[in-house]
């Protein structure tokens, strides 16, 4: 049996069984806990609470369990808790801050990006952090430190290296073909994949106008577009040899 049929068995078979996962969790079997309310002000209440903490002189952010807080992704509940950090996982200074600002970069019905940055400070230490949707709340699902004034420019609101899929199980529209990606170290993420005749595909380095009739399952691919709440909304795809 050749390498490539081994691989294409091994990625349908996790494909599906993370597809299974992702229902479980759409019924809400262990899902995330997300918050209700404006993305900027479930941001600023975080922060304030992580800085309020950090500026005590009798206890720590850590020791009043803002690293363990339920809104936050699991990775990044990981990630924060990690023992060493150049600077504040959180609010990604070198100094405490005295006062934060808050601003939204950019906003989709499914995702949130914003940006957290020192009142009154010459410092251009900022972090970026992620909020996704879910279950008609939002909650934190990464958060990364920059040393630049303003965060970097997005083109596309989806920008992942996956699988291609179409043979789903319910409760997934099998008339759509699904990607099947990793994100912030956790698997099972999927998305139906929204073609029009602006979608352009790259195949054995050939440029055209996608046709779905050529996709083959477990393809390996770069998907770029805008993630929209039915799915998303595909400008490119780049298939891998």
């Amino acid at each position: 049996m050749s390498k490539n049929t081994i691989r294409s068995i091994v990625v349908l078979a996790v494909a599906l069984v993370l597809i299974i996962v992702g229902f479980f969790v759409w019924k809400g079997v262990g899902k995330q806990q997300v918050t209700i309310g404006e993305p900027v002000d479930i941001v600023q209440n975080f922060y304030e609470e992580w800085l309020i903490a950090a500026q005590s002189t009798t206890t720590t952010p850590y020791e009043e369990g803002l690293a363990d807080s339920p809104l936050l992704s699991k990775s990044l509940r990981k990630y924060i808790t990690k023992e060493q950090h150049d600077v504040d996982p959180v609010l990604c200074h070198g100094v405490v801050p005295e006062r934060l600002a808050t601003r939204i970069v950019y906003q989709t019905e499914s995702a949130v990006e914003a940006v957290v940055t020192a009142r009154q400070s010459t410092s251009t230490e900022q972090s970026i952090v992620e909020l996704t949707a879910l279950n008609g709340g939002w909650y934190i699902s990464d958060i990364r430190c920059s040393l630049g004034e303003f965060a970097p420019e997005r083109e596309f609101t989806f920008d992942q290296e996956g699988f291609l899929l179409k043979s789903v199980p319910k409760p997934l529209d099998p008339k759509f073909w699904y990607v099947i990606f990793e994100e912030h170290g956790q698997e099972g993420h999927y998305a139906p994949l929204l073609l029009t005749a602006k979608s352009m595909c790259r195949i054995d380095g050939v440029e055209s106008v996608c046709n779905p009739e050529t996709f083959t399952e477990t393809a390996e691919v770069l998907v770029r577009g805008s993630m929209t709440e039915t799915g998303v909304d595909v400008k490119y795809i780049e298939f891998k040899k």
